[in-house]
C-alpha cells in the first residue's frame, strides 16, 4: 500500500494502536551490495560519488538526508536518474535542507514515490519521514528525528514498533540528524538517544548523514553513554530480549555524510569511534558500502568505506546474531553450517589463523598435512605457556583465541589426535586454501 502524508495527530495515534508489520523471513541475496550516503549536493562532486557508487556495483542506495541544497526536486531527481538510472532503487529520506521542498506538488516525496512506484516497491507509513519496508531481505525502518517531529516520545517508538515483530536477519534503521557524540564535527544534540537505543535493542544498523564527514563506532552495548561492548570483529548485532532484564542489544552507528557538498574537520573524539574521516584526516568524498551474505553465510557483511579516489578507508565484518535464517547450524554459534570453518565446535569468531579453511578451534594441523599427530603435539609442547608478546607465541596454535597456548589448546589436539582436522563447512577447507570467513 502507498501511504501519504497523515496529520500528525493521525500519526500519533498510528504509533500508539497499529500492529507491528512483520517483515518477511528472507535473506540479501549473495554479494548484495548497498551503499550509503547523505548531504550530497548537485556538482560534480555528488557526480564523482553517484559515479562511485556506479562503478562499484551497487544494488540499491540509502540517502540519509540533504539532497541537493538548492530546493529543486525535479533537478535532483534528474541528477541521480543520469548517473544512476531512472529505476535504480535509491531509498531517500528527508534531511532538514530538504524539508520545505519535501511535501509540496512535485517535492521530493513525490520524486521518491514515484521511483518506489517504478520499481513495485510497497511501503508503509509517510515516505522519507516514517516509513518502513523490506526489500531483498533487508528490513528498512526510515524516520525523521528533528526534522518533522521529535526522536524521544515519537520516532523512537515507530523504530520499536515496526521492529518488535520482525523476522528479518538485517535491519536498517536510518535518519539524518545526529546525537552530538554520534558525529565528529561540530553538530549539537538533535534527534535524542531514544531512536538510536531502540534501533540498537532491534539489533539494527544505524545510518545517519548531517555531519559532512564519515565516522563509525565500534559495538557499543549503550548508545546514550557509549558503552563499548568490543572492539573486536565482526561486530555481532544482538538485539534484547524484553523478556529478559538484561539489555542485550548490540549495534554500531555511523555517519555517512560526504556525499558530495562539503568537508568538515573533527571536533568530537572518542575512544568509541572506530574510525573517522573527516578533514582532519585530508578526506575527500566518498560513500560507505556494504556487502550482504558474504562467504555463503547469509549472516554475514563486509562495509567499506570508499572515497572517489577508491582509497578505502574504513573496512570491517558485521555479523547478524537476530533474526530467523533458514540454513542448519549444528553447533549453535550462530553460524549457519554451510560457511563455518569449524561446524561441529561453537566458535563464532571463525577465527583460523592460517587461513586454511579450518578455524583454530577444531584445527590442531599445525603443519598442515592433513593429519594431527607427533610434529604437532611437539610444536605446542614448544609454545605451551607463552602468551602473546611471547616469541614463542603462535597465533595458529591458540585454539580459543585468548592470547595463551595452554590447556584448551591441549584439548583440541587430543580430540583429534591421528586423525584430521575438524569438520569444516567451507567448500575451500581441505587441498584449496581460503581467507578466513
Amino acid at each position: 500500500m502507498f501511504c501519504r502524508r497523515l496529520p500528525p495527530a493521525a500519526q500519533l495515534l498510528l504509533v500508539a494502536f497499529a500492529t507491528a508489520i512483520p517483515a518477511r523471513a528472507e535473506v540479501p541475496p549473495p554479494g548484495f551490495k548497498v551503499a550509503f550516503l547523505g548531504d550530497q549536493g548537485s556538482d560534480a562532486n555528488a557526480v564523482a560519488v553517484l559515479e562511485l557508487i556506479a562503478a562499484e556495483g551497487a544494488d540499491a542506495v540509502v540517502h540519509s538526508g540533504d539532497f541537493d541544497y538548492g530546493d529543486d526536486p525535479a533537478g535532483w531527481d534528474a541528477l541521480v536518474s543520469a548517473v544512476l538510472g531512472p529505476d535504480f532503487p535509491y531509498f531517500a529520506l528527508v534531511g532538514n535542507h530538504d524539508a520545505s521542498r519535501f511535501y509540496v506538488a512535485g517535492g521530493y516525496q513525490d520524486r521518491i514515490e514515484a521511483r518506489m512506484g517504478r520499481l513495485g516497491i510497497a511501503w508503509s507509513g509517510d515516505l522519507g519521514v516514517q516509513s518502513t519496508f523490506t526489500w531483498n531481505g533487508i528490513h528498512f525502518v526510515l524516520t525523521a528525528p528533528g526534522v518533522f517531529g521529535a526522536g524521544d516520545g515519537f520516532h523512537d517508538l515507530y523504530i520499536a514498533d515496526r521492529y518488535a515483530a520482525s523476522d528479518a536477519v538485517w535491519r536498517v534503521s536510518s535518519w539524518h540528524k545526529n546525537q552530538r557524540l554520534m558525529q565528529a564535527g561540530g553538530k549539537s544534540d538533535e534527534t535524542g538517544w531514544g531512536v538510536y537505543e531502540a534501533s540498537r535493542r532491534a539489533g539494527a544498523v544505524i545510518a545517519t548523514a548531517h555531519e559532512h564527514s564519515y565516522s563509525r563506532t565500534h559495538l557499543l552495548s549503550s548508545m546514550q553513554t557509549q558503552a563499548i561492548a568490543s572492539t573486536d570483529e565482526p561486530l555481532m548485532l544482538e538485539r534484547d530480549e524484553p523478556a529478559t532484564p538484561e539489555d542485550e542489544g548490540r549495534s554500531f552507528a555511523f555517519v555517512s555524510g560526504l556525499g558530495g557538498q562539503s568537508i568538515r574537520d573533527q571536533e568530537v573524539f572518542g575512544d568509541w569511534f572506530a574510525s573517522v574521516y573527516s578533514s582532519t584526516q585530508g578526506a575527500t568524498f566518498g560513500a560507505l558500502f556494504a556487502v550482504f551474505h558474504v562467504g555463503a553465510d547469509p549472516r554475514v557483511a563486509r562495509f567499506y568505506f570508499k572515497d572517489v579516489d577508491g582509497n578505502v578507508i574504513d573496512e570491517f565484518l558485521v555479523r547478524s546474531q537476530v533474526g530467523v535464517v533458514d540454513c542448519p547450524d549444528a553447533d549453535a554459534d550462530g553460524v549457519c553450517d554451510a560457511a563455518d570453518d569449524c561446524s561441529e565446535v561453537a566458535n563464532p569468531s571463525q577465527l583460523d589463523t592460517d587461513q586454511d579453511g579450518y578455524g583454530n578451534a577444531c584445527d590442531a594441523d599445525y603443519g598442515n598435512d592433513g593429519v594431527v599427530g607427533g610434529t604437532d603435539f611437539a610444536s605446542l609442547g614448544r609454545a605451551f605457556g607463552a602468551r602473546t608478546g611471547d616469541p614463542l607465541y603462535a597465533p595458529d596454535l591458540d585454539s580459543n583465541g585468548d592470547g595463551v597456548i595452554g590447556g584448551p589448546d591441549y584439548m583440541v589436539l587430543g580430540q583429534l589426535f591421528a586423525g584430521p582436522p575438524g569438520p569444516s563447512g567451507l567448500a575451500c577447507a581441505g587441498s584449496i586454501p581460503c581467507a578466513a570467513p
